[in-house]
């Protein structure tokens, strides 16, 4: 299992000034290397590298592997949309372990920089560090700089953890109103979290219209605070969830959201709350959680967990948050009613899907 410690540099003044230049150097060579495979809509990363490798070594400075790992990054990007060029204003530095990051003693961090080699010693907590020791294996990793502070994105491998023997099986319906809703009758409301998307839409719509440099400058320093805010949400939630199941001896039971957004239908006045809900992010957070634990998290397909009752299992009348059954009278919340079903088709599919899902999970964190 892979995750992603993030670790604080504690870098002199001299060393600040060293990492700043070698990032802005980054920045630039990433926009320059962009350019070129855009402008030759060329996307490989062998015969982009023929394209811009010695011109990026002379403009810019940077160290070969640097300039190899800033080139995949723009490949990578390019993969995943074709439609524009990419102009990037976030500086990262890529780092190799071993041939340009090196961590000594777990302590010290040693970076390839426009400078030379730099040697900083890292600010590590309890989790950092248990973390760090219990490395099989050092992955490429990243230093950014965030509110005049640097960081080290260290991706490590951990060892899996054997899967548990389980008892129950613990169904969880993931929505808007509700974030999730579990087969155990606990539910997580939404309310907060759209309450903070409203104000915060609000507060953009008011600075855009105005234009002025101090509300660029407003909206500046709000820029990623609702994607921070529902990070945080769905790590409480996703720890919740993993503690129940820990505590109740159950695997966790999710529907395969992959493809939701193309296929559910909503209201026009619902498709930003929709658009905006990190459905992936939740049950990533769900995957990666089990896996430390030795949980199993099984997949189910999510036709009909909405519709059908949880009882005896016929096509019901679902209106708002109300579940109404007209074959057996059964009556529930909406969510709950899908956490049930959920969990009913996951006891099906769980000696097949369980443990797949599980070891093939991982997390970047």
């Amino acid at each position: 299992m892979k995750i992603t410690i993030k670790c604080k540099l504690n870098a002199t003044v001299k060393q600040s000034k060293i990492l700043d230049r070698t990032l802005k150097k980054c920045l630039e060579a990433s926009n320059y290397i962009s350019k070129i495979a855009w402008k030759n809509k060329c996307f490989n990363r062998v015969v982009l590298h023929h394209l811009t490798y010695y011109k990026v070594r002379k403009n810019f400075k940077l160290t070969s592997q640097i300039c190899c790992a800033i080139k995949d990054k723009v490949v990578f990007s390019y993969k995943v949309d074709k439609k524009k060029e990419h102009i990037f204003k976030r500086a990262i530095l890529p780092l190799n372990f071993v041939r340009t990051l090196r961590l000594i003693n777990l302590e010290v961090a040693s970076i390839s920089t426009i400078s030379g080699r730099e040697k900083i010693k890292l600010q590590l907590g309890d989790y950092q560090r248990t973390n760090l020791s219990k490395a099989i294996k050092f992955c490429d990793s990243e230093l950014i700089k965030v509110n005049n502070k640097f960081y080290l994105n260290i991706t490590i491998e951990l060892p899996d953890e054997p899967l548990k023997e389980t008892k129950n099986i613990i169904g969880a319906d993931l929505g808007i109103n509700n974030i999730a809703t579990l087969s155990n009758g606990k539910n997580f409301s939404g309310k907060k979290v759209q309450s903070v998307r409203e104000k915060n839409f609000r507060l953009r719509n008011s600075l855009q219209s105005k234009g002025t440099r101090s509300a660029k400058r407003h909206l500046k320093r709000a820029s990623g605070r609702e994607k921070r805010f529902q990070k945080d949400i769905n790590h409480q939630i996703s720890k919740q969830i993993i503690s129940f199941a820990r505590e109740t001896q159950s695997a966790v039971a999710l529907e395969n959201l992959k493809h939701i957004r193309k296929t559910a239908k909503r209201r026009k006045k619902q498709r930003r709350k929709f658009d905006s809900w990190a459905f992936y992010q939740l049950r990533e957070f769900i995957n990666y959680k089990a896996q430390r634990e030795g949980i199993p998290v099984i997949t189910i397909d999510p036709a009909y967990t909405s519709q059908l009752c949880s009882v005896c299992g016929t096509i019901g009348i679902r209106n708002g948050q109300d579940f109404h059954c007209s074959t057996c009278g059964f009556r529930a919340n909406a969510d709950y009613n899908a956490a049930c079903n959920i969990a009913l088709r996951a006891t099906v599919n769980k000696p097949i899907v369980a443990s797949v899902e599980a070891k093939g999970s991982s997390k970047n964190n």
